[in-house]
């Protein structure tokens, strides 16, 4: 009833956030001089070069600083996964007449400007067979996760491996659900809880 009293879209958007506030985590990478920071860039640059020389300054600027001592995780992603993390979808990402999904977020996930072609499941799917390879645990950071269903062998959800047990997700085509930082189990506990399916890594090919 709320939203009949709104003046506006800014205030319907705002009425509906604090409405349907999503639990996610907030990561902070732990920096000090011990910090092997070219296995950091390493790591959370998958060896790109490029990002490795956006990356690098944060990191040795932190470490370098008195009284500063963490890294917030969303400032070592990708650009159009830091634009997103942490955020409802705006109206204007449904301008191809649905709004993202969990698949289309983990295979834009290292894009600069996003893929809408990938907001259709079957192409999606193709994008994954194409241009990623199966792997097993233990994963790293960039690797898409696909919850496989056992009965129809179709993915009915897929997130981004970050560390740890920690993932970059989006959980429903909705402008309800954000994209969020959780822990993996949590994200089984939604979509694996009647025991017939099964996660199933993908790795980009080199």
């Amino acid at each position: 009833m709320l939203i009949h009293y709104s003046k506006g879209e800014d205030e319907v958007m705002e009425i509906m956030k604090a409405m349907t506030r999503t639990r996610s985590l907030m990561i902070r990478l732990e920096l000090d001089k011990s910090s092997n920071v070219p296995e950091l860039l390493d790591y959370w640059t998958i060896g790109d070069s490029l990002r490795q020389k956006d990356i690098e300054p944060i990191i040795n600027s932190i470490i370098a600083t008195d009284g500063v001592e963490t890294l917030p995780i969303s400032q070592l992603l990708p650009p159009l996964a830091r634009k997103l993390i942490y955020t409802y979808p705006g109206i204007e990402l449904a301008r191809q007449g649905v709004f993202p999904d969990c698949h289309w977020t983990s295979l834009n996930f290292f894009s600069y400007e996003p893929k809408d072609y990938l907001l259709d499941a079957i192409l999606a799917t193709s994008a994954v067979l194409e241009n990623c390879e199966k792997v097993e645990p233990p994963y790293r950071y960039g690797d898409i996760l696909m919850f496989i269903d056992d009965k129809k062998g179709s993915a009915m959800h897929s997130c981004v491996y970050l560390a740890d047990d920690i993932v970059f997700t989006k959980n429903g085509r909705n402008i309800l659900s954000p994209w969020v930082v959780m822990r993996l189990e949590n994200v089984e506990q939604l979509y694996m809880y009647r025991g017939d399916s099964h996660i199933q890594g993908y790795r980009r090919r080199e």
